[in-house]
């Protein structure tokens, strides 16, 4: 079952289709906007893979390369999942209020 919230934005992009030519420019640039997050999600998964298999141990690895593995799977994870452009315009995760 959709939560109100899915409801609402989908509610608000067939008003904007059916607001006028203007405001398909609107409509263009939220579907840019989350191709370009998406691609960014699947391009950080590869380059989390591509560290993580270029590591020769795993118990060796400093801090900083597990920070930035650790923030490559997150954005990674968010981006595929179509959640990145919700955390990016909002700022906060859509369960914490």
């Amino acid at each position: 079952m959709q939560s109100e919230e899915s409801w609402s934005r989908k509610l608000s992009m067939l008003q904007v289709l059916e607001s006028g030519p203007k405001s398909h420019y609107l409509l263009y640039s939220i579907i840019l906007f989350k191709v370009v997050f998406t691609v960014s999600g699947f391009m950080a998964l590869f380059i989390a893979n591509y560290i993580f298999s270029s590591l020769k141990s795993v118990n060796d690895i400093g801090a900083g390369t597990a920070i930035l593995l650790i923030f490559l799977i997150i954005w990674g994870i968010t981006g595929v999942s179509g959640y990145l452009t919700f955390l990016i315009v909002s700022g906060k995760f859509p369960t914490l209020k």
